[in-house]
């Protein structure tokens, strides 16, 4: 046999290798961390076998422009509070300005209506913010960070929350919490620049 065709059978044999290598366990993926997908329910992720959603990671952008829709105009809102798999805001209401409605949007359902919120007592004109001021696309690495920044550790679960105290700017707090007690939060300005941490 000549040296070109030894050659030839060396990479021959190494690319069928290869390809043994990633029909077992995908493409790109390393053995120890391939899930198969058996076509179950759910099998990528969701109930309905759609990705997985973590809003806190990927952003909720998406999910506040479905909200934004259902307000159906402008939105001037109470509070925006952002989970995992869940968006919550309380928003003026268009055309009534001393109402204030609560919508959800989940990861399964999508945006909804909640009904209205007791706003008795509550000065609006010094706590309403515009919405489309807020940079959602620093959530993701303001929750990312807010362990480090206030040192809690271990199995960490985040929030976060938009609100303009009286008196204040629009402020974007991440709560950070663990099982066994430890907390903290970050606090931001509606650009994404840190402010204060506890």
């Amino acid at each position: 046999m000549g040296r070109s065709s030894v050659l030839r059978s060396l990479l021959v044999g190494a690319l069928l290798v290869a390809g043994a290598a990633g029909c077992s366990w995908g493409v790109g993926t390393a053995p120890e961390d391939y899930v198969p997908d058996d076509g179950a329910p759910g099998a990528s992720g969701g109930a309905d076998g759609a990705a997985a959603v973590d809003l806190l990671v990927d952003g909720p952008q998406e999910a506040v422009a479905e909200l934004r829709a259902a307000v159906g105009g402008p939105v001037r809102a109470l509070q925006l509070t952002v989970y995992p798999d869940s968006v919550y805001l309380e928003a003026q209401r268009p055309g009534d300005p001393g109402r204030v409605d609560v919508y959800r949007w989940d990861a399964g359902e999508g945006a909804s209506e909640g009904g209205e919120k007791d706003v008795a007592g509550v000065d609006l004109e010094a706590q309403l913010f515009a919405l489309s001021q807020v940079d959602l696309s620093a959530l993701p690495g303001l929750v990312a960070d807010a362990p480090g920044l206030t040192g809690v550790r271990g199995d960490v679960t985040s929030s976060v929350t938009v609100q303009r105290p009286a008196g204040s700017p629009t402020l974007v707090t991440v709560f950070v919490s663990t099982p066994r007690g430890q907390n903290g939060a970050v606090v931001a300005d509606a650009a994404g620049n840190v402010l204060s941490t506890t």
